[in-house]
């Protein structure tokens, strides 16, 4: 086995190589060849958004944002909805409470008549033929049951509020 290379399996005539020299390049070259292997089968087996770990992130990430837009819109949209259906509820409650027939048994003054006379409404004599409307304006009185118990001034005072305060936000934003 004179002038032999064990390692390459060369025959008498295949020059001597120190030993060692080759087999530490061969065996690194084949490992990372083996794990390049590898790693292509688990690239094939992986499916291609989970490769882009980077991506997939991100689309995430603009879909959660995209899905919380969503919510927040349809959450202003109910909230406008609900405004105005309790808004609309209450001009129709009132409506139908100042063209409410009243009765009135008390003296009262016209102030809408040019000579502001009084109107003789007595317990055995009263006026029936007036509505909470007509008392209202002419008499200038607002009679206990024309009262409206809705609180929509205390709603739109807060509403109002708010408007002002997103308003006086969107202003400081742009300063």
């Amino acid at each position: 086995m004179k002038g032999q290379d064990i390692e390459t399996g060369g025959g008498e005539t295949a020059p001597l190589k120190p030993k060692g020299s080759g087999s530490i390049l061969k065996n690194s070259n084949m490992k990372a060849k083996a794990k390049g292997k590898a790693k292509q089968k688990v690239k094939e087996k992986t499916p291609q958004r989970v490769q882009d770990s980077g991506t997939t992130v991100l689309n995430v990430y603009y879909g959660c944002c995209g899905i919380f837009a969503l919510c927040f819109l349809c959450l202003l949209v109910y909230l406008v909805y609900k405004i105005v259906t309790y808004y609309i509820g209450v001009f129709e409650s009132r409506e139908e409470k100042d063209t409410q027939k009243v009765r009135v048994s008390e003296r009262r003054i016209d102030y809408l008549s040019p000579t502001e006379e009084e109107v003789n409404c007595t317990d055995a004599h009263p006026c029936r033929d007036w509505d909470c409307v007509y008392v209202r304006e002419h008499f200038h009185q607002n009679l206990s049951e024309c009262e409206y118990d809705d609180n929509m001034e205390v709603w739109s005072i807060i509403l109002i509020c708010l408007l002002l305060l997103i308003i006086r936000e969107n202003c400081k934003k742009t300063d």
